[in-house]
């Protein structure tokens, strides 16, 4: 499985256009408008692109200002990470499902002390929907997504919560969407519900 080529693209522009104007903290980055129509691509893969930058805390967006480099000599840091990315781009997507794996197992130990009927029907409805999409032969990001949100704000933990939420929005950045993968989605989903059912209480 290879990394969206769009979100390459958007990183390997991002990177240039820093290492060509010797950026240092604080300095604003182009808009996504103004990469999408550099890069030739949607404004949808530029924003998913630099959503994962500001996660690995390279990059920070303030609402009605802009993009800016991170204060702690990010230009630096983003060389280095930028290049890993791009260069060990499957041990990247390794580490990462790695990482989501042991979240995951977490989550469905702290859930299972907590979850309540309304965090069940809202985990059924979502494993419904990404069901809707396999059968489609489409692949169910925002449902997978949305599955593994409700399933973290199940455990009650709000630093747990927001740490998985953004793995799980980087993860949309680096893989791309095959449909072929979305039964194994799919199944793992189907299997979180089987384990939870026995425990929700009213």
């Amino acid at each position: 499985m290879s990394i969206s080529k769009n979100f390459h693209l958007v990183i390997q522009k991002i990177h240039s256009y820093i290492q060509e104007r010797n950026l240092k903290s604080g300095d604003r980055l182009p808009s996504e408008r103004e990469l999408a129509e550099q890069l030739g691509v949607g404004r949808s893969s530029v924003r998913e692109a630099l959503k994962a930058l500001e996660l690995l805390g390279l990059i920070t967006t303030r609402r009605g200002e802009g993009t800016f480099i991170e204060d702690r000599s990010s230009h630096q840091l983003f060389e280095l990470i930028a290049l890993f990315i791009v260069q060990n781009q499957e041990q990247t997507q390794q580490e990462l499902l790695e990482m989501l794996a042991v979240l995951e197992e977490q989550a469905i130990r702290l859930t299972a002390h907590r979850i309540n009927q309304e965090d069940y029907a809202e985990l059924k409805y979502w494993m419904q929907e990404a069901e809707k999409c396999v059968t489609e032969k489409r692949f169910p990001f925002e449902e997978e997504r949305a599955f593994y949100r409700v399933l973290a704000r199940a455990t009650g933990n709000s630093i747990f919560y927001r740490t998985y939420k953004n793995l799980l929005d980087f993860k949309k950045a680096v893989f791309p969407s095959d449909p072929q993968h979305g039964e194994m989605v799919l199944g793992r989903l189907k299997l979180i519900i089987r384990q939870l059912g026995e425990l929700v209480h009213d």
